[in-house]
């Protein structure tokens, strides 16, 4: 695993920093140039530890080791805003809720003198123009970051409030059962380093599934609901287990993947389980299946597994003979649908861009999906013949605003069987009426906040 260069003309890419195993070294995440266009600063994430570091190398090196500037205690990828340099000659970063501002020497690659808070109550995200200007998203609430998934909130068709379920921990990836009694979800969220799965009911009643240190994520249900399906990982090899839903019994192991792999949904005949992996050169991610029955053996869902482009976020129909996904296969990520389990034939539902599809569980006939936009779409289709059709997608609602912080793993909506209601995690503060708007502060010639300036 190493950072890429690209020409801007496209083309292959080039590594710039030596390759290193990321069970071992961290995974290079977040590059960011330095002023003269050949030096560039970016994270090494301990995945699963919340732990990483900063650190710096150039373009004109590529075997040259990088030079460590910092170590993060707490560091998160799932949306956050990496460490930017800005004129003067200082590093920008989030600390507690602050906006810190840490000088640096860009011809000795230093950092130099203290780090100065230069705004407060910032939720993570922020962007910084060189000539002086800087914009954040401010956080709300007393002890959590606003984007911080912390309750469960149901939203009807037309977008208004039809309840809201509190949450245990901080909310990961969730799924309603097929019975709409409870909801898996699990509390891979910014402030846990060893996830959980939790099985919380209507009312908010909560039962912790998994109680060891290990990494435990993305739940997905059984159809009869007796069984949940769910990951592990350790130093980025991980293995699927199934656990009885009322916490009975032992973890029964499933697969040992290898490598990252997360389940994403179980048919309702209970005979295949599909799941997500990255391949080994940890560029791209492929839906697999996994068969319960005969050899067990998992094969992947389509055979080119040397392209370059990635599908994820796997939905199986109600009838099993369709499974819709997102493909970037074009460029840019839309939905799909193919049947299954033989993958044999493939028809678009979009043209505009979609992610994370799900199907109207009871009596089908429709398709759901978030646009760029952040909207929730509904797309009418028919499943039941051979050859699957889909009509005009339909904006329903605007979504709450951190559900829309997506990540690649994280499943952050789900809908009732029915497909009246849709349930998505929020903060905790979130106003009721779904979709929210959230302000945008700009500091204007911020460098004129710091102590030495005033």
């Amino acid at each position: 695993m190493a950072i890429y260069k690209i020409s801007q003309s496209g083309g292959s890419g080039t590594p710039v920093t030596p390759a290193v195993d990321p069970t071992k070294n961290g995974l290079p995440v977040l590059p960011v140039f330095l002023p003269d266009g050949r030096h560039f600063i970016f994270h090494s994430a301990q995945l699963g530890t919340g732990k990483g570091a900063v650190f710096t190398a150039t373009l004109d090196s590529p075997g040259a080791q990088p030079k460590q500037l910092a170590e993060i205690p707490n560091l998160s990828i799932n949306g956050d805003s990496p460490m930017i340099y800005a004129s003067p000659g200082y590093l920008l970063f989030t600390r507690d809720r602050h906006l810190m501002a840490q000088p640096f020497d860009v011809r000795s690659l230093q950092t130099t003198g203290t780090a100065q808070a230069i705004a407060e109550n910032v939720s993570g995200t922020f962007s910084v123009s060189q000539n002086g200007t800087v914009v954040y998203r401010p956080s709300s609430g007393a002890d959590a970051s606003s984007t911080t998934a912390r309750k469960l909130l149901w939203l009807d068709r037309s977008g208004k409030t039809a309840g809201e379920i509190p949450a245990p921990a901080a909310i990961g990836s969730l799924e309603i059962s097929q019975d709409g009694e409870f909801v898996a979800m699990d509390s891979n969220g910014v402030q846990s380093s060893t996830p959980a799965i939790w099985v919380v009911d209507r009312s908010g009643r909560a039962q912790k599934l998994t109680a060891t240190t290990a990494f435990h994520g993305y739940p997905v249900w059984h159809a009869l609901g007796k069984w949940i399906a769910f990951a592990t990982n350790e130093s980025l090899t991980s293995k699927l287990y199934q656990k009885a839903a009322n916490g009975i019994g032992r973890e029964e192991l499933l697969l040992d993947a290898g490598v990252p792999a997360f389940p994403r949904d179980w048919s309702d005949d209970g005979k295949y389980l599909v799941y997500e992996q990255w391949e080994t050169n940890f560029q791209h991610r492929h839906i697999w299946v996994l068969p319960t029955f005969g050899d067990r053996k998992p094969y992947a869902l389509l055979q080119n597994q040397n392209s370059p482009s990635s599908e994820f976020e796997a939905q199986i129909s109600p009838d099993g003979r369709f499974i819709a996904f997102v493909s970037n296969e074009t460029g840019r990520d839309q939905i799909v649908v193919r049947t299954f389990p033989d993958s044999r034939d493939q028809w678009p539902v979009t043209r505009d861009g979609g992610i994370e599809p799900r199907w109207k569980r009871n009596g089908g006939g429709e398709l759901y999906f978030i646009a760029p936009n952040g909207k929730m779409m509904t797309v009418s289709v028919i499943t039941s013949t051979d050859k699957f059709s889909a009509g005009t997608p339909v904006e329903l609602f605007p979504i709450p605003s951190l559900s829309f912080q997506t990540t690649p793993f994280l499943r952050r909506y789900d809908v009732s069987a029915d497909g009246q209601k849709f349930l998505f995690a929020v903060a905790s503060d979130a106003p009721a009426g779904g979709a929210t708007t959230t302000p945008i502060i700009a500091i204007v010639n911020w460098p004129r906040a710091l102590k030495n300036n005033r």
